[in-house]
């Protein structure tokens, strides 16, 4: 999975035999690769990195790489495929890439780009970039007809390194079109995309031409209404609540944390787009009909375009998920107040569809910071300000655990 990648495409390459290839558009996306090693030193103070294959005997160094660069959850995952290639520093690998070569039924070969991580110390060199060129250019020279990743959304470094290699985000429609049921499942599954809340697909093909990469906005926006209210509808019908009226407030609850977030963004100069969060829908479908609950998917408010880093954008994003996140506990807490104390009685199916909505964003939105669910607010009002997130916190517990303490 292409995560936790700090890298700068562009950076000049020194002795690198594949820079020159560092856009494959059209024709260039054809060409063949050489394998070379390469071997670059950034300044006379820095050690030379080799970029070069991962011998059989490291594995475990490559292992142990990858838990310094990811969070606990998701380093015991880390592991070598099919194709591995990794950069060298002072006889210590320091960035990783792994891919895995998956047999069609239709005699296809899909490549599935695992991993590609820098460790902290690294981070930021253009290591990844050179890394990600040199390893695509034996995935390709294995024979594959397309590959495949999936990449958070905010690491925007990730998908300018794989876009330099041709490849670009594909929608769930879009992936049916170009690879087919079968194969769109099949890297789902190798992806762990069913799991990757918050996280888009990524394709490179050698013969067929990909989708135009404009953004659909009315597409993103369908996919996240219907989702919602279809997950809103099936936890509302589970725990006996009004379907009609959960699946209407899931919707508004959608609409009204994008027009926010949205809205306090623009106001500090900060141009914003929606994205749908579909990788995660089955899943939220399987809570809502054995739990009777809501694990909300909204999609995210993402700056326009590709260009933007996530960590220049810190405070304005924090910002915009903090106002969000206050405006929901005020709803939240009205409604289990007005129910506590039997107000607006003749509302009172109404004020249980708004609580038992607004509770599952706040555990999101407002608590759970960490992976898996780091695309949620909760993480976007932390990095900006710790005191901030505690308090929001601490305030959505209080909203969902005072009502079942009181009674």
């Amino acid at each position: 999975m292409v995560r936790a990648v700090s890298v700068i495409v562009g950076t000049h390459d020194v002795g690198d035999p594949l820079t020159e290839y560092r856009f494959w558009t059209g024709a260039e996306r054809h060409s063949h690769f050489e394998w070379t090693p390469m071997c670059t030193k950034e300044s006379e103070s820095s050690p030379a990195v080799v970029i070069d294959r991962l011998d059989d005997d490291d594995h475990a160094a490559f292992c142990e790489a990858g838990r310094q660069a990811f969070p606990l959850a998701m380093a015991t995952l880390v592991e070598p495929k099919d194709i591995n290639v990794v950069a060298i520093a002072d006889g210590n690998i320091v960035a990783g890439f792994a891919a895995e070569l998956v047999p069609l039924a239709n005699g296809d070969t899909m490549g599935v780009i695992r991993w590609l991580f820098t460790i902290p110390e690294f981070q930021g060199q253009g290591i990844g970039a050179r890394l990600a060129r040199a390893g695509f250019a034996r995935l390709r020279d294995s024979g594959i007809d397309y590959f495949v990743t999936d990449i958070d959304g905010d690491n925007t470094s990730s998908f300018r390194i794989v876009e330099s290699m041709g490849a670009q985000r594909v929608r769930p429609w879009q992936q049916l079109r170009l690879l087919g049921p079968r194969a769109t499942a099949v890297g789902w599954w190798k992806l762990g995309h069913f799991f990757d809340f918050g996280h888009y697909i990524y394709a490179w093909t050698r013969d067929k031409e990909l989708p135009d990469n404009t953004t659909d906005s009315a597409r993103e926006w369908s996919l996240s209404l219907v989702a919602g209210a279809l997950i809103g509808a099936v936890a509302a019908w589970r725990a006996g609540f009004s379907v009609g009226l959960v699946a209407v407030i899931a919707v508004a609850v959608i609409i009204m944390r994008h027009a926010i977030t949205a809205g306090v963004c623009r106001i500090q100069g900060l141009k914003t787009t929606h994205r749908a969060w579909e990788s995660g829908y089955g899943v939220s479908l399987v809570i809502a009909l054995t739990a009777a609950v809501i694990f909300p998917l909204p999609g995210g408010t993402y700056p326009a375009g590709d260009q933007w880093r996530a960590r220049d954008e810190v405070r304005r994003r924090g910002i915009a998920a903090f106002c969000w996140v206050i405006v929901l506990l005020l709803i939240v807490a009205g409604a289990y107040v007005a129910l506590h104390f039997d107000v607006l009685a003749d509302w009172r199916a109404l004020l249980q569809s708004v609580a038992f909505v607004g509770t599952a964003y706040l555990l999101f939105d407002a608590i759970l910071a960490t992976a898996p669910f780091s695309c949620f607010h909760a993480k976007r009002i932390r990095d900006w300000s710790l005191p901030a997130w505690m308090l929001t916190a601490l305030g959505a517990v209080v909203v969902i655990f005072a009502p079942v303490l009181m009674g």
